[in-house]
């Protein structure tokens, strides 16, 4: 993992940590525009982003994934998402957007 994607996730960790709400949206907004999000590391970026309540790099991934189900459902790398009911039906729901705005 690049340095600075540690670096950015090392202060939404601490932000959310000591309840720093608005450094800690920042520091996500910024992560979404560095970090890439591919058809690897999209689940985990899922998860990370659900664990850590970072609405906005989760808004990310799940795009990326409904942009790329295809490629997903062949790596299968996203079968652990279905772990977490919640998950499961957000990723019904964003399928579902895409469907109908296609």
């Amino acid at each position: 993992m690049p340095e600075r994607d540690v670096a950015a996730k090392a202060l939404i960790e601490a932000s959310d940590k000591y309840g720093l709400d608005n450094l800690k949206l920042a520091a996500e907004l910024t992560y979404v525009q560095i970090f890439e999000i591919t058809v690897d590391n999209v689940a985990d970026t899922i998860l990370y982003s659900d664990a850590k309540n970072c609405g906005e790099f989760k808004k990310a991934a799940l795009k990326f994934l409904t942009e790329h189900t295809d490629e997903e459902v062949e790596k299968r790398s996203i079968g652990k998402l279905y772990q977490s009911e919640s998950l499961t039906n957000e990723l019904i729901l964003a399928m579902s957007k895409r469907s109908k705005s296609t």
